[in-house]
């Protein structure tokens, strides 16, 4: 018989070789990868050193980037066998599926950071709604007289007395938009501390979600909130909380980042109350009823898209007018609204809305309205709506918040979050001519850099919070004071002596006023949850709310003015 040729011998041999090698896993590819992708995070994390979001929004992409090269590295590369790579895709599915049906994202923090929690814990949403079904006031109209209030049984009995002389607070901010004045009879009085114990709680409950804050005249207490589809202005018992009465619009406004619900606060001005409402909605409805005197959509009245995170500017009462910025480019981005009857005055402009609140101010001798739209400061002339002055100012996703203040000498100052910083203009006035200018560097810029959190000044000193740290600024020198206190991306207002700031976490801090050094009086946990919304004081009660629930606390006082 012919023997079998070489060749095939040595096939077959090396064949079984094939067979019995074992696989060499090629770990240092991944490692590598995994190196790299620490060494992109820690650089990205340095080079926004100056900016939280950006920081933690280069965070994600890194990681995502990373795991996206692992992936990948894992399946087509690591040289393992192919049912252990299997194994471990179907390890990573499971624990995916795990996470998607026991966590949610509940919202984010002010540094685009995710607040994550458990699907079966109750939302604001929920919560909400039973507070409103106990209350026998979920999503209705219900004109009850302001004499009357809603105790949590239903039983109409609660009696409520409105003084029409006292003042309040009754906007954004305070009654001259400017955080920091009490205009009642009683005034804080802890110019020497001394402060030992938290303030009474008067009244806490859920609230549905919103990011407005508290207008406040007599004894009542309006918001906005959400509540399921419904865009409700609700007034509440300041002594009780308790319900007076709700007026709802069918409209839900929703955003990934921002949440659900309306911005704006309400405006409070002669027994009526304008509520601008995230949608567009208009509202001017009786303070005492709630009742709807005169409604429109300002978005649809200026042919203009809403932007981003919504209609977020609270209406500004001039005058008889009723001013607002939906901005567009239809020549109607700046409005004036009869406050009587609705019907439009004046419509000029054609920039970008922007989520700051307009502001009434003299300069130069000339009253005008200060405004911050999406491509920046200007002055209006409230007559007509005629652009007196702009300063070019925007960030990379064209927000701007902060609300411009006005400081002495006919200067106004402004600042943006997202690494941008602030400026102090300043205004002058020639004849016809407007001119708006800034000799700040870069460096001093970058003192103050407020995110969504508004200035207060005092005299040659801004105080504010510089991505979630507070801060103070001598604007004559130039120079930063002070920076410490790390309070997030909260709110703040000022009495004689002090700062009341509340925190992104909802507690509430004495921070004594002074130029020289950061002094915190006091602190305590004021309410639960993420804070953005802006604290209200009225009759020596501090208001204090975020998007799930709203509390009051009797401060303090002495009478007499120490201002």
């Amino acid at each position: 018989m012919p023997s079998q040729p070489a060749v095939a011998t040595v096939s077959s041999t090396n064949s079984a070789s094939d067979v019995t090698r074992p696989r060499r896993f090629r770990w240092k590819t991944g490692l590598v990868i995994l190196l790299l992708g620490v060494i992109a995070g820690v650089a990205a994390w340095f080079y926004f050193a100056s900016n939280r979001t950006d920081q933690n929004v280069a965070q994600l992409i890194t990681i995502m980037s990373t795991m996206l090269l692992l992936t990948i590295w894992w399946t087509f590369f690591s040289g393992v066998r192919w049912r252990v790579r299997m194994a471990g895709w179907l390890v990573v599915v499971l624990m995916c599926i795990g996470l998607r049906y026991s966590v949610r994202i509940e919202g984010f923090r002010g540094e685009a950071f995710p607040i994550l929690v458990f699907r079966w814990q109750e939302t604001s949403e929920e919560r909400a709604a039973k507070y409103w079904e106990k209350q026998k006031l979920i999503s209705e109209n219900i004109p009850n007289d302001a004499k009357t209030a809603v105790n949590s049984d239903g039983d109409e009995s609660v009696e409520s007395t409105i003084d029409m002389t006292a003042d309040g607070w009754s906007q954004y901010r305070g009654n001259r938009r400017m955080g920091m004045e009490y205009t009642g009879t009683r005034f804080m009085h802890w110019r020497d501390g001394g402060v030992t114990t938290p303030p009474k709680e008067l009244w806490r409950h859920p609230v549905g979600p919103a990011w407005s804050s508290f207008a406040v005249s007599q004894n009542l207490a309006i918001t906005q909130e959400q509540q399921q589809e419904n865009e409700a202005v609700v007034c509440y018992d300041l002594n009780t909380g308790e319900p007076i009465w709700v007026h709802t619009d069918e409209a839900r406004f929703y955003e990934f980042f921002g949440g659900v619900g309306p911005r704006a606060t309400p405006t409070i001005h002669d027994g009526r109350v304008y509520a601008l409402g995230a949608t567009g909605l208009l509202n001017c409805l009786d303070l005492r009823t709630g009742e709807k005197i005169w409604q429109t959509n300002i978005l649809t009245d200026a042919e203009a898209e809403n932007i981003m995170w919504g209609m977020s500017a609270s209406p500004l009462i001039v005058d008889d007018m009723v001013i607002v910025n939906p901005g567009g480019k239809a020549g109607k981005s700046v409005a004036a609204y009869d406050r009587i009857t609705g019907a439009i005055i004046w419509a000029q402009g054609d920039h970008p809305a922007s989520y700051s609140s307009p502001i009434l101010a003299t300069i130069a001798g000339v009253r005008q309205i200060l405004l911050h739209d999406g491509h920046g400061a200007t002055g209006i002339n409230p007559e007509d709506g005629r652009e007196l002055w702009r300063f070019p100012w925007t960030t990379q996703p064209k927000v701007n918040v902060a609300m411009p203040t006005l400081v002495p000498k006919d200067r106004v100052l402004i600042g943006s979050g997202y690494g941008v910083g602030s400026a102090l203009l300043d205004i002058k006035h020639e004849g016809d001519t407007w001119t708006a200018t800034t000799d700040w560097s870069q460096r001093e810029s970058r003192y103050l850099k407020p995110k969504f959190n508004d200035f207060i000044v005092i005299g040659k000193y801004a105080y504010g919070l510089d991505e979630g740290i507070m801060v103070c600024v001598d604007l004559e020198e130039r120079k930063q004071m002070w920076k410490k206190g790390r309070y997030g991306y909260g709110q703040f207002l000022m009495v004689p002596g002090m700062f009341i700031v509340l925190t992104e976490s909802g507690e509430v801090v004495y921070v004594k006023q002074n130029p020289k050094e950061h002094e915190e009086l006091y602190r305590w946990q004021a309410i639960e949850g993420k804070t953005w919304n802006h604290p209200a004081l009225a009759y020596g009660k501090l208001l204090v709310r975020n998007a799930e629930e709203a509390a009051c606390f009797e401060l303090p006082v002495t009478y007499g003015s120490d201002y």
